[in-house]
């Protein structure tokens, strides 16, 4: 996703809401000048947890 000044942004606006059982976060890897962002969540409060299927690439500038 990109704003209007063409920079690079995830969404995070429903990030760190601790009081749902339901969370997850991102996990960034730069490599090779790429960028892969993918969302691991849990639904149990991080009793278990799990890759979701969406996956970001995105070129790192």
């Amino acid at each position: 996703m990109k704003d209007n000044a063409s920079i690079s942004v995830f969404n995070t606006d429903n990030a760190s809401h601790f009081a749902s059982d339901a969370q997850a976060f991102f996990y960034v890897e730069s490599r090779s000048g790429k960028l892969l962002v993918r969302e691991y969540q849990t639904q149990d409060r991080w009793q278990t947890g799990f890759w979701t299927p969406v996956s970001w690439n995105a070129v790192a500038s």
